[in-house]
């Protein structure tokens, strides 16, 4: 671990040093203050920078509803920012509530004279000598956020919290959970658990904010919130229109965020400071977490193409990595986490799993075409019979449909064009139910909850959400071929430009380049072949700049997929 690495980690793991220094700099905090005097006409200013944390806490109260994890995620990254200030390589640190914080055997206790203070009782060294409360104040902060309490308190409860036992939400069961409402509640349950164990004044939500132990603990609530969005497979989770789910349009998502947008009349968001920032629950500040030591691996990206000679070469890596020879004799492929399949000349299909060296292994004789996801593959073979196999390479093949002429996978989802242009997709086990059908057909594609289908009319519509609800929406009209990728949409039309649009269904369309030929979307990179068999591709924003082409290439296909 790296000091000024940015990554929030367990504050029970970085090097004693480390917690020093964030010690001393929430001490720092204590000693600055923002502009004005404690008795100004326009309300208190001269607040120092730590007892303004308790007096937005105190005053603005989110819990119980849609804009807690977002409102808090906001507070604890301001205060994070202002260490930051301090000493730039500080990061805010956590508390793993499946831990004693004050066990008197462990070197690395967090409630010590060393750290946090004590774990019952008053709370002493080093906040009381910090300033942090005075137990003789006159005034004190009954009268006015500039002077400090008269007491801070802990009674943390024995041994280690309870945490997965009893009411309380296990960390498993929290990031288990299938939507944004029923995390939330878990979520919120177990932060109220975890404020009861350390009790005292942080037990109290008017004053918990006076007990600087509580960003430790507001950290770790962030980081699962964090964990569930940045589940394998759930980038939807990271788009702004969909990770709040059925709570997306709640009067607290969509409101201005206070009291920094000025609208509470606190200083210095609000007259004369007007420090203010708006930005909603919706913010991409807000919506993306940062970074801790929990965060699921973030798979490394994958270029394929397939040259003039029908050979397959792979890149692993950045844009710069060399690039590998893998197969002769390929007419197609696919790319999915570790896993690389190729559709040969001869109707073989192969797939290795692992490293760009990894061994190919014969999955169907005599395919058409094929799919790849997660666990899943799917062909259809050389009689229209559409089959799907989930787990190790040399799993059965389950059948799922006997006259077909397309088939899509992603997620939970099986999708199968049938012989008669009709669309038709289901989720969950493979022995489930088709559910949701389209008529009319040209071709589809999946990605998370959403779903495209290109029309015989060179229409292309959009649907998503749950397949029991979900409805089709015309999206855009004289279009040659489409993809779909996590929050994107890229549409080639008839005259050969590409167009994409981010965000959600209702989004404008953005001219990207044209003419093309092919393209292809993966995470926040966009693929092209142009007019010239050249492969270009760019990364970031929909305005970046496109990289220099890979000449004289036939196909190409992009991995991360969404």
């Amino acid at each position: 671990m790296a000091l000024g690495d940015g990554i929030r980690r367990n504050a029970a793991t970085v090097p004693s040093s480390e917690r020093a220094l964030l010690r001393n700099a929430i001490i720092e905090l204590q000693r600055r203050r923002y502009p004005g005097q404690c008795n100004d006409a326009e309300g208190p200013g001269g607040v120092s920078y730590w007892f303004k944390q308790d007096q937005i806490h105190q005053a603005t109260h989110v819990h119980h509803g849609p804009a807690f994890l977002p409102w808090h995620r906001e507070l604890t990254n301001r205060f994070e920012d202002l260490l930051r200030e301090v000493d730039p390589r500080l990061s805010l640190h956590y508390w793993d509530w499946t831990t004693d914080p004050g066990a008197w055997f462990d070197p690395n206790a967090l409630l010590t004279s060393e750290f946090m203070g004590a774990a019952t009782g008053e709370a002493g060294e080093p906040l009381r000598s910090a300033g942090f409360y005075n137990p003789t104040a006159a005034p004190d902060r009954s009268v006015s956020p500039c002077y400090p309490p008269r007491d801070l308190r802990r009674s943390k409860g024995d041994g280690r919290p309870g945490s997965g036992t009893g009411e309380w939400p296990s960390d498993e069961s929290i990031v288990e959970q299938s939507d944004y409402p029923r995390m939330r509640l878990q979520l919120e349950k177990a932060h109220d658990f975890a404020h009861g164990y350390i009790g005292g004044t942080i037990q109290d939500p008017h004053m918990a904010f006076r007990d600087p132990f509580v960003y430790l603990l507001h950290s770790n609530v962030d980081r699962l919130f964090a964990l569930w969005q940045k589940a394998p497979g759930k980038n939807w989770r990271l788009d702004p229109d969909r990770v709040y789910g059925t709570e997306g349009g709640n009067p607290a998502i969509v409101a201005d965020m206070q009291p920094w947008a000025g609208g509470s009349r606190m200083r210095p968001w609000a007259p004369p400071d007007n420090q203010q920032l708006v930005k909603t629950c919706k913010d991409l500040s807000v919506v993306i977490p940062r970074t801790y030591d929990t965060d699921p691996p973030v798979p490394t990206t994958r270029i394929g193409a397939i040259d003039t000679t029908n050979r397959l070469d792979a890149q692993h890596g950045d844009l710069t990595a060399r690039w590998a020879r893998e197969l002769d004799g390929v007419q197609s492929f696919a790319l999915d986490g570790n896993r690389i399949g190729a559709l040969g000349l001869d109707q073989r299909l192969y797939v290795k799993e692992g490293s760009l060296d990894a061994t190919w292994v014969t999955q169907n004789p005599s395919a058409k075409n094929f799919a790849l996801a997660g666990r899943r593959i799917g062909i259809l073979d050389t009689t229209n019979t559409l089959r799907v196999k989930e787990g190790a390479l040399n799993a059965p093949w389950v059948l799922q449909y006997p006259a077909a002429k397309g088939l899509g996978l992603a997620g939970r989802r099986v999708a199968v064009l049938d012989t008669a242009n009709t669309l038709r997709v289901k989720e969950g086990a493979l022995n489930a139910e088709w559910v949701l059908e389209l008529a009319g057909v040209r071709s589809f594609a999946l990605a998370g909850t959403r779903i495209l289908a290109l029309g015989l009319d060179q229409n292309l519509y959009a649907a998503a959400d749950s397949l029991d609800t979900a409805s089709w929406v015309l999206e855009l009209d004289g279009v040659k071929s489409f993809a779909l990728a996590g929050n994107r949409i890229g549409a080639l039309g008839l005259d050969g430009r590409l167009f994409v649009k981010e965000g959600d269904l209702h989004a404008t369309w953005v001219l990207e380049y044209g003419p093309v030929k092919s393209f292809a979307l993966a995470g926040n990179r966009i693929g092209i072949l142009d007019a010239g068999d050249n492969l270009r591709v760019k990364e970031g924003g929909l305005d970046a700049n496109w990289e220099p082409g890979r000449p004289t290439v036939k196909s190409f296909a992009l991995w991360p997929s969404g």
